[in-house]
């Protein structure tokens, strides 16, 4: 009789932490997008610096369907790009399962062939100024982060509900 008493409350308790622990567990992954994201950008930027060459990361934005983003290298000063060959890190990667580029205010820049927004890097360690939004369709306490980039490679991320 008491087995039983104790497995209804395990019962009871699992049921009410569930939805608790699936909230927990999108908004980690929410972070974890941004948070490597982010180390993207500031290992993307230390290459163009180390080996004074021009880098770019290529991204769509727009929909769910949005998730992966590739990067590139020029050592002619931006005319013609390659696949970049990064140390400890493989391209292209993706965002985590669930998170998506909604929007940004970058845009393609002419020479290359993908027609995606891109942010370049450039050796003496300045970059395109731009936003890049990250969202989540999960109903999550922050489900949108705003990363506005500055010329000298300073990220700003605002979290927001929408």
């Amino acid at each position: 009789m008491e087995l039983l008493v104790v497995m209804a409350m395990i019962g009871i308790i699992a049921v009410i932490s569930a939805p608790a622990f699936l909230n927990f567990s999108r908004a980690s992954s929410m972070r974890a997008s941004l948070l490597g994201f982010s180390s993207d950008f500031r290992d993307l930027r230390q290459v163009a610096i180390t080996r004074s060459i021009r880098v770019k990361m290529s991204f769509a934005a727009g929909g769910p369907t949005n998730t992966r983003y590739v990067a590139f290298e020029s050592t002619d000063g931006g005319t013609t790009w390659t696949n970049l060959l990064a140390p400890r890190k493989t391209f292209p990667r993706s965002l985590e399962k669930g998170v998506y580029f909604q929007s940004t205010t970058y845009t393609d820049i002419a020479g290359d062939s993908d027609s995606r927004p891109d942010i370049v890097f450039f050796p003496n360690g300045s970059v395109t100024s731009g936003t890049v939004v990250l969202r989540t369709d999960w109903d999550i306490a922050f489900n949108n982060y705003s990363i506005a980039v500055g010329p000298v490679g300073q990220m700003t991320t605002t979290k927001s509900h929408v």
